[in-house]
């Protein structure tokens, strides 16, 4: 969601827009409390210094997408190396396989 842009005071709609501003600024603060309470000691140490709520948006979302990509290489990859072996029981190599399916479709 696009926060919607402040229009220039005037004289008439001074009060209205200092209320608007004030509000605005009281909720960035909120949200930024809210995204910060909830990101590791590592993470909130990177992201402290950044101003921008939209900056620190597109970051985590970046970085979390790149982190699932990589995992579904990784299982990816497992999947097509998978193969069954002669000496296990074939029910333990098909749940093996059922796991790595179900951790794929997620």
């Amino acid at each position: 969601m696009i926060l919607p842009k402040i229009p220039t005071s005037t004289s008439e709609n001074n009060d209205k827009l200092k209320v608007k501003c004030k509000k605005r600024d009281e909720d960035e603060l909120l949200c930024r409390g809210h995204i910060f309470n909830n990101l590791s000691d590592h993470l909130y140490n990177l992201f402290i210094s950044i101003k921008s709520l939209k900056e620190i948006w597109k970051l985590l979302e970046y970085k979390y997408y790149k982190e699932k990509q990589s995992v579904d290489k990784f299982l990816i990859m497992k999947y097509f190396e998978f193969l069954m072996i002669d000496n296990v029981y074939v029910m333990d190599q098909v749940h093996k396989l059922q796991v790595l399916i179900l951790n794929l479709k997620t």
